[in-house]
């Protein structure tokens, strides 16, 4: 709380009522009340991906959001951190500093094509060019075309291997939707 002319920060990780959650899938509660901040001259928040802030009676406070994508909802967003400065008064200047954008990929593919896909390293090289997957995030999500779970005849493990050895990808999700089972496998790279 200002007092003498003191300034005062808060930093806290919390879901403030009103916030904007964009495309992350994250799902909170109810949400604290903004005003709950008016003491303050700057409120460092955290938990919330998306970048934005709050004027509060004293001050302002910011979600930075995060640093890099976290997932496939967030692929569209800007990403990065603050630049804040104080002045002896209280007063902020808050720059947003924009961090490299990574770059996802997603694709939709029919398992009975993945699998003649599969067994042919010409046919996969062609349909996942390396140019077009390496270092990247990568959703890969297969319809296996209402088959069952032990019909499809998915390698899932080869996948992997291919995606992650042979294309070098960053971050890589691959979803199949079977009759009555959805399987999620995923792998992230470390980074290099």
């Amino acid at each position: 709380i200002k007092k003498h002319g003191k300034v005062s920060i808060l930093v806290t990780h919390c879901y403030v009522k009103g916030t904007e959650l964009g495309d992350s899938g994250l799902k909170l509660g109810e949400g604290i009340d903004h005003k709950l901040f008016d003491p303050f001259n700057y409120v460092a928040l955290g938990d919330v991906h998306l970048r934005q802030d709050f004027n509060t009676k004293n001050g302002v406070a910011w979600y930075p959001g995060s640093i890099f994508t976290i997932n496939f909802g967030e692929r569209k967003e800007r990403k990065g951190f603050l630049d804040v400065t104080l002045d002896k008064d209280g007063g902020a200047l808050v720059k947003a500093v924009n961090t490299p954008h990574i770059k996802w990929t997603q694709r939709r593919i029919k398992v009975s094509v993945l699998n003649k896909i599969l067994a042919s390293k010409t046919l996969l090289k062609r349909k996942f060019p390396k140019e077009k997957f390496r270092r990247r995030n990568v959703k890969l999500i297969v319809d296996c075309e209402g088959q069952s779970k032990s019909r499809s005849n998915l390698d899932v493990e080869k996948i992997i291997r291919f995606f992650r050895e042979d294309l070098k990808v960053i971050d890589f999700k691959c979803v199949t939707d079977n009759v009555g089972y959805t399987r999620t496998e995923r792998f992230k790279s470390k980074k290099t």
